[in-house]
């Protein structure tokens, strides 16, 4: 299994199917904005997104923005693996995605835009991470 850059029609609409079909409660938008955000990364520099495949069978996504004129930061708006791939560090590709992307980008930081806590934020020991409302890791 590997992530692979959202780069096709075919990865958006993967992507907004899984979403469709497992929407997350903490939004912090309406479905319909969250899916025109999905519907642009392919077609925007700044908004971005990773799937996890297995045998051609999408089975995770991640998107995220790169925020250029307030905070100089890349904001991780969701993360979703089917229940079969979690527990298993898959998510931890997700995030050196993201880190790499940020440190590629000139970007110091990398937000995860959360209510609750991920296990996976806590237990990610290789960076330091600190927790308010946000979770939020210097890269």
């Amino acid at each position: 299994m590997q992530v692979e850059l959202v780069q096709t029609q075919g990865d958006v609409d993967a992507v907004v199917a899984m979403a469709r079909e497992h929407p997350n409660p903490e939004y912090d938008c309406t479905f319909e904005y969250f899916t025109w955000v999905l519907g642009h990364m392919i077609t925007t520099p700044n908004i971005r997104g990773w799937v996890l495949k297995e045998d051609g069978e999408y089975v995770g996504y991640s998107v995220g923005m790169l925020s250029q004129n307030i905070n100089f930061q890349v904001t991780i708006f969701d993360v979703y693996l089917k229940p079969e791939y979690r527990g298993k560090g898959n998510i931890l590709q997700f995030i050196d995605s993201w880190d790499e992307w940020a440190r590629s980008s000139g970007v110091k930081r990398v937000v995860w835009m959360s209510r609750r806590p991920l296990k996976v934020f806590s237990r990610y020991l290789r960076k330091d991470v600190q927790t308010y409302y946000t979770y939020i890791q210097e890269v």
